[in-house]
């Protein structure tokens, strides 16, 4: 879309630099463009990312390495101004996993062994499951909110070709459900307060350690935004209790929900 910043990857370190195993292929040639173009890096945890005055597009410089761990840990890290951009213009991210209907996307937010997972694994024909474990509510221009899968972290699912999502997928996001294990299936509808609790504190976990490396006034501020747009949000989606059983059709459940607050 025009005028998004663009978010370019290079790799930087040239192979006979770094020791041990095998490594990729270095981009030694942009680098010496870039300071030529006046380009300047801002170090930080296994990166740096390179930015020129006037202009919003980064290049994150990645570490040469053979170990996937550590790829991954650079990833996350890179992914830090992207999580700033969105909290900045409305949105926010949420740990939760996210399911598709009809074009529409649902968000099934918990802490872990909530029920996540197993209520992904139970969907039928007619839903996709898109995530699994983090979501990134996005503010579009327009007021609208759109919601889109987050890579899964853990390197052994990683490995294991799980958790790879396609992350330019966005959905318009048609509700959020917060998922609580019980002996029957139903949806209940929560007030605008509660909710902007419950999205305020699933955010706060998918957010975990994202800003502790800025001083308090800085991390205060970044909280306080995450509340604000988590109050906002409330506001203009609607949040629910979802109680699932083992067996149970839980997404006729939803349906249900949804369609009673659309008629």
């Amino acid at each position: 879309m025009s005028g998004l910043p663009i978010l370019r990857f290079i790799r930087g370190l040239p192979a006979d630099v770094v020791g041990g195993g095998k490594h990729r292929p270095s981009d030694d040639a942009d680098l010496a463009c870039l300071e030529k173009e006046g380009w300047t890096a801002q170090a930080q945890a296994y990166l740096r990312i390179w930015s020129l005055p006037g202009r919003t597009d980064l290049i994150f410089e990645l570490l040469n390495t053979p170990f996937d761990h550590v790829e991954i840990t650079m990833m996350w890290h890179a992914l830090q101004p992207v999580y700033e951009q969105v909290i900045t213009s409305g949105g926010l991210p949420i740990h939760s996993a996210l399911v598709e209907h009809e074009g529409t996307g649902y968000l099934l937010a918990g802490v872990g062994g909530s029920g996540k997972t197993t209520c992904c694994k139970r969907l039928p024909s007619g839903w996709r499951h898109a995530a699994d474990d983090e979501a990134l509510v996005v503010r579009m221009p327009n007021g609208g909110l759109v919601v889109h899968p987050m890579p899964t972290w853990n390197s052994e699912r990683l490995k294991n070709g799980e958790g790879l999502w396609n992350i330019n997928a966005g959905l318009p996001l048609g509700g959020i459900f917060f998922l609580e294990k019980s002996f029957q299936d139903e949806a209940l509808l929560i007030g605008r307060g509660e909710a902007a609790a419950r999205i305020n504190g699933s955010a706060g976990q998918a957010c975990r350690n994202r800003f502790h490396h800025h001083d308090l006034a800085l991390r205060r501020k970044w909280l306080l935004r995450l509340f604000q747009n988590s109050c906002r949000i409330s506001n203009d989606v609607c949040s629910f209790v979802l109680r699932v059983t083992r067996t149970g059709q839980f997404w006729t459940v939803i349906e249900d929900a949804v369609n009673r607050m659309t008629t």
